[in-house]
């Protein structure tokens, strides 16, 4: 892990090398890590200069994520185990709420300890929440649950997904920019 400070501000960065990269991609995780990964055939100086070009973008991550309980982020197994079912009860209670506005057909429905998503939908029908989905305040769990119901019909986020969303949630776009960022 290596430090990097720009304008009086620190942050810690890692830097990967991926055989699949194409361009330099960061991420920011759930504890305020950010992942810098990049071709082989980049130099580390020029990662560390697109940090620094980056450097607003990162903080405005960084912020969003200390709006939300990090504490929760960080949970082993047995947290998992111990708070899965109720995880699921809730998840359950809210796709029927929400679907009745929908009529949408889901298959499976699951409950995980994801590391990076709060939530999915393949394209089978198939939806599933990170079980951590229960600590957070109920106007980002109505959100996150429509976001996966709407993607059973809309499988991207152009517009007609977000109209979509927007026909129950209103201001999903502001609750989206609360929520998006990676967890750990």
């Amino acid at each position: 892990m290596a430090k990097l400070s720009v304008e009086n501000k620190t942050i810690e960065y890692d830097m990967r090398k991926s055989k699949r990269a194409k361009q330099v991609r960061l991420t920011v995780s759930g504890d305020g890590v950010v992942v810098a990964t990049h071709p082989a055939r980049v130099p580390e100086y020029r990662v560390i200069d697109f940090i620094k070009k980056q450097f607003a973008w990162i903080q405005k991550r960084l912020d969003q994520i200390s709006k939300i309980d990090v504490d929760l982020m960080r949970y082993d197994r047995k947290h998992y185990v111990t708070h899965k079912e109720s995880a699921r009860a809730l998840v359950h209670e809210k796709l029927q709420h929400w679907n009745s506005f929908y009529n949408f057909t889901y298959h499976k429905v699951a409950i995980r300890s994801q590391k990076t998503r709060w939530g999915s939908c393949s394209s089978k029908g198939n939806l599933n929440f990170n079980y951590k989905i229960i600590f957070l305040e109920p106007a980002l769990q109505d959100y996150l649950i429509v976001h996966e119901l709407c993607h059973l019909q809309e499988m991207n986020h152009g517009p007609n997904f977000w109209s979509l969303v927007e026909k129950t949630i209103p201001d999903a776009r502001s609750l989206a920019k609360r929520i998006n960022f990676r967890i750990d």
